[in-house]
């Protein structure tokens, strides 16, 4: 059972980190760890990654994969929020310190929500302070959606180069609980022209982006597509919104690649795209499949 065409399948390459511990399923640790041995030793093992965990759980973590007799999991970490003051450089050498301190966990990858404005020097004087420029993991800032986001992004960048930036698609209220098209295109355009990775988390259970209750909410499948053409065609902001929005009947397999409106992605182009992208945190993994299902994109 697997996605069953060829640009498809190179572009849902594992794409989802596990994040059962986070809303809306809420799971607790021990059951968390559970879902997720029986997702990596099922079919659903193909869509699947890392295990999201905070930093403040990794002990529990660690304990729970060795109830579970697992062998080493790969893990992504997510850092307490920086917050303006002197106690961030401590925060991040914690939780530095606890990513080593458990060989069962692999830790592959760090992030952390990131203040903007006055407060953003301060928080990159730290991470590079902590080490965060040199260490051996993908790290991912989010910013919040706001009118600096960009900017706060372009001086990131400038100072520390082994970084990338994460957009969340749904799920928080401040200031809105889902990017708009054009917000989350303008996310995508700027960590392309950055040569930044990205990810995505929140909100992309469904393959296919829509319009609820006056929202329009992302579809994963827009999203990776949509990241992929902008890293392969040089799209502009607007060409990647067109895409963001596409509905179903304007996606189609043909031969070996994706048709998406005027576009097609082709498997080459679609395997490029996970050489900058870290995919999507999902508290499920059975959703997205069963709307790729939904679409016969699924066998």
């Amino acid at each position: 059972m697997s996605v069953n065409h060829p640009a498809l399948s190179a572009l849902l390459s594992t794409p989802i980190d596990y994040a059962g511990l986070f809303p809306p399923a809420s799971l607790p640790l021990p059951r968390a760890v559970k879902v997720y041995r029986e997702i990596m030793e099922g079919d659903l093992g193909e869509l699947c990654d890392k295990f999201i965990c905070s930093a403040d759980q990794l002990a529990e973590l660690a304990a729970c994969i060795q109830a579970e007799n697992m062998e080493e999991v790969p893990v992504a970490v997510v850092g307490a929020p920086l917050k303006p003051g002197p106690e961030m450089a401590a925060q991040l050498r914690a939780e530095l310190t606890a990513m080593t301190a458990h060989p069962v966990l692999m830790v592959e990858g760090y992030e952390l929500k990131v203040p903007v404005g006055e407060s953003l020097i301060g928080a990159l004087r730290a991470l590079k302070g902590a080490g965060l420029n040199d260490a051996d993991l993908d790290v991912f800032l989010e910013f919040p959606w706001s009118p600096e986001s960009e900017d706060a992004m372009a001086e990131a960048i400038s100072q520390m180069e082994n970084i990338g930036f994460k957009a969340r698609c749904g799920g928080m209220p401040d200031p809105h609980p889902v990017p708009t098209p054009q917000e989350l295109a303008a996310f995508i355009h700027t960590c392309v022209s950055l040569e930044a990775p990205l990810k995505f988390t929140a909100g992309l259970h469904q393959a296919i982006g829509r319009n609820e209750g006056g929202t329009f909410h992302h579809g994963f499948v827009n999203v990776l597509a949509a990241a992929a053409l902008a890293l392969t065609q040089d799209l502009n902001r607007s060409e990647i919104e067109e895409i963001l929005t596409l509905p179903a009947g304007r996606m189609a397999p043909e031969g070996d690649d994706l048709v998406l409106g005027s576009w097609r992605l082709t498997p080459e182009e679609a395997d490029e795209l996970w050489t900058y992208c870290g995919g999507f945190g999902s508290c499920s993994v059975q959703e997205p499949k069963d709307s790729l299902r939904a679409l016969g994109w699924w066998n």
